[in-house]
């Protein structure tokens, strides 16, 4: 009789709830192992939606993600801390004192901020002259003090690397000047980013950084590269950074400091096999935003959520090897991308390809016309709605990013709102071109169907003009945009996941003056928005647990 086996899984946010996914979906039998995931809170937050709320376009509240019981019914829960993790004797402890054993580990614990790092931050933090945007609480309050700014200097400061989606500083930038704008004090502001990185994204080779550069110059905003930061005198309000030049600011806006959450004794990141994920402990996994994974030209894998899932399904394959369940290996994918939305209403893509770790490659820009307007949504969230339009850019950008991606073909639209999901999707119906078919498997003598309490079923609808002849994306079985073209309202395409929470998208354009859209899931309207106009566009953006 087999003995059954332990694997535990520290965290709860992308990374360890992949984990969950990953092992179910590998359809083998899981009845000999025992599962359980232990958080503090069971609370996270997708880290692409934190500049939404400094933009004022999310609120902190609508941010977070939380599975519910259905979604890890087979999985054994632990609210709790964690202390300290003994590699050698197999045990957990946890702030409480109590101890779990196991026989496999994965750690998915992440990074967290540490401000204390940089002499003076505090001070100005606690002096209201300086804000973040890595917590949804330091994003709201981001929010409130870029509303009220008057005008001035805005410094965005890059504190230490590595620091989570690289992109981040470079975004929030380009967001605060297309918020300052749509408060009438852009001109009288002058943004600046520093970092001590060479360029934007060293992470993604020679062309990304300078084409970001080129954005950030586009809109008025510099770029100040290898500024590494000593130290903030918060009482005059200026960074100095380890060269011995500094920067004045009326507003600092920064990228705190990261450490990672949980080590396992040593100080810093956790060392892990580039391909495994496994550490230096046999059977001990560590995936994501903890971890400290080179590629091999040297540079670094990003901290962002794509990677975490990456780092999942590796481990996931991983772990049942190790524990003798099965016999297949897997080895972390390095093909990841990433969006920013880069101000005006336009957003672009980066995107790493290659088997194990990334030789990345980028497109940017995707434009439009017309600035983004929020609404009001009926769950109290903001919603980017308007008549999107695209238009080419400007010659002198096209001659200085040769690499640059323009899509400019009349109304036909382009997705500008992303969202990760956790685990993938898969496509089971679209006016019945495709079939279904069963995502889950579970056995052993007292296992039951997973799928009633674990799938679920998103649906996109448009409506308006029975006429209306158009194009939509959603998200594919990639987290991809997926494009259809409608000749004719309503349309309605559904969706599948067996995640344990998952963001919904969906941007649609026809030919006609009024097109609306909504989010369903198993049945329960989650988003809807309408647009009016000529050629008239609607998103719909939700999050489902």
């Amino acid at each position: 009789m087999n003995m059954t086996k332990k694997l535990l899984i520290l965290g709860a946010g992308i990374g360890g709830l992949s984990v969950v996914h990953e092992l179910v979906e590998t359809g083998v039998d899981l009845a000999d192992l025992d599962v359980t995931v232990i958080d503090e809170d069971f609370s996270h937050f997708l880290g692409f939606t934190l500049p939404w709320v400094m933009r004022g376009w999310r609120d902190r509240d609508s941010v977070a993600i939380r599975p519910t019981a259905d979604a890890l019914a087979d999985v054994e829960t632990i609210t709790g801390a964690v202390q300290h993790v003994d590699p050698e004797a197999r045990v957990v402890t946890l702030a409480t004192g109590e101890l779990v054993s196991f026989d496999a580990l994965v750690i998915a614990t992440g990074a967290r901020n540490a401000i204390g790092r940089v002499p003076g931050l505090q001070d100005a933090v606690d002096a209201h002259t300086a804000v973040h945007y890595y917590s949804a609480d330091a994003a709201a309050d981001a929010n409130r003090a870029l509303s009220e700014f008057t005008g001035g200097k805005l410094v965005f400061l890059v504190t230490a690397l590595p620091y989570r989606c690289p992109v981040a500083p470079y975004e929030g930038a380009m967001l605060a000047a297309d918020l300052l704008h749509d408060n009438g004090v852009r001109t009288a502001t002058q943004i600046s980013v520093h970092s001590p990185e060479p360029q934007p994204m060293p992470s993604a080779g020679p062309f990304a950084g300078p084409e970001l550069v080129a954005l950030l110059n586009d809109k008025g905003i510099a770029f100040f590269a290898e500024h590494a930061v000593d130290r903030v005198d918060a009482e005059h309000r200026t960074v100095h950074f380890a060269d011995s030049s500094t920067a004045d600011y009326d507003l600092l806006v920064f990228v705190p400091p990261h450490e990672p959450a949980l080590t396992l004794g040593e100080p810093g990141w956790i060392g892990v096999d580039n391909a495994t994920m496994q550490t230096r402990y046999p059977g001990i996994y560590a995936i994501g935003d903890t971890t400290a994974v080179t590629s091999p030209s040297g540079r670094p894998l990003p901290k962002a959520a794509i990677f975490a899932k990456n780092g999942a399904k590796a481990a996931a394959a991983n772990v049942l090897n190790h524990l003798g369940i099965t016999d297949a290996t897997s080895a972390l994918s390095g093909e990841g991308f990433c969006y920013v939305d880069v101000g005006g209403g336009a957003s672009a893509q980066g995107r790493a390809i290659s088997s194990p770790c990334p030789t990345p490659r980028s497109t940017w820009p995707l434009r439009r016309s017309s600035s983004i307007t929020t609404n009001r949504t009926k769950n109290g969230t903001g919603e980017r709605s308007g008549n999107w339009r695209l238009r080419q850019p400007r010659t002198d950008v096209t001659r200085r990013t040769s690499a640059v991606s323009v899509l400019a073909k009349g109304w036909v639209p382009v997705v500008v709102v992303v969202a990760v999901v956790l685990g993938g999707v898969t496509v089971v119906r679209l006016r019945g071109a495709f079939g279904s078919e069963a995502i889950f498997s579970a056995s052993g003598a007292d296992a039951e169907p997973l799928e009633q309490a674990h799938v679920k079923y998103v649906t996109y609808d448009l409506y308006g003009s029975r006429d209306m002849i158009g194009s939509v994306n959603y998200l594919d079985a990639n987290a991809q945009a997926h494009q259809a073209n409608f000749t004719g309202l309503p349309w309605s395409v559904t969706v599948s996941t067996s995640a344990p929470a998952v963001l919904a998208s969906v941007v649609a354009q026809g030919d006609g003056d009024s097109i609306g859209c909504r989010i369903t899931v198993n049945g329960e309207v989650k988003d809807e928005g309408r647009a009016d106009g000529h050629h008239a566009q609607t998103s719909c953006l939700a999050k489902a647990a």
